[in-house]
């Protein structure tokens, strides 16, 4: 029950209908041209496993409070977007998140501890985009955590003791 429709040069908004699709459980968008907001009826997609909108470098706007009631979702993409703002403190509700990539993005501001209660969270990408201030002391609960991507931003400070657990950890400018 996923809808793969990335590499298609597919061009405009992303229909609010999608909202409509309730028995999805992914939802790829990759490598196209799609432009505008990410409609909020989005968060009506609560067993989405996989969502990936990277490679959309029109697609604007902030990332919407409602993607925290997507409860199921392991794989959130939405690098290479315009995507801007300040990632929503309720993403640490998505308990079953793995990964989350918010590389090359015009995201801004600090990075809410909440996420610190993304417990299964593996992989987390958050490299060139305008997020600042320090790693928050919550990421010391990440145990499952192998890779670490926040090169060429603006976050600085030490590494919560979780660092010994990670395989891969980029923090170059």
């Amino acid at each position: 029950r996923a809808l793969d429709l990335s590499k298609l040069d597919l061009t405009g908004t992303l229909p609010p209908e999608l909202g409509g699709l309730k028995a999805l459980t992914g939802l790829i968008l990759a490598s196209n041209n799609i432009s505008g907001t990410l409609p909020p009826e989005l968060a009506k997609l609560t067993q989405l496993q996989q969502f990936n909108l990277s490679f959309n470098n029109l697609l604007s706007g902030t990332v919407p409070p409602g993607l925290a009631k997507m409860s199921q979702l392991q794989r959130l993409d939405l690098a290479h977007t315009s995507l801007s703002g300040s990632i929503p403190g309720n993403m640490g509700q998505l308990s079953q998140l793995q990964r989350l990539n918010m590389d090359v993005t015009a995201i801004s501001g600090t990075l809410p501890p909440t996420l610190g209660d993304l417990l299964q969270l593996k992989e987390l990408t958050i490299t060139e985009n305008g997020l600042s201030g320090t790693l928050p002391p919550t990421f010391r609960k990440l145990s499952q955590l192998k890779y670490l991507g926040v090169a060429w931003g603006g976050l600085s400070g030490t590494l919560p003791p979780f660092s010994a657990q990670l395989r891969a950890l980029d923090v170059s400018h």
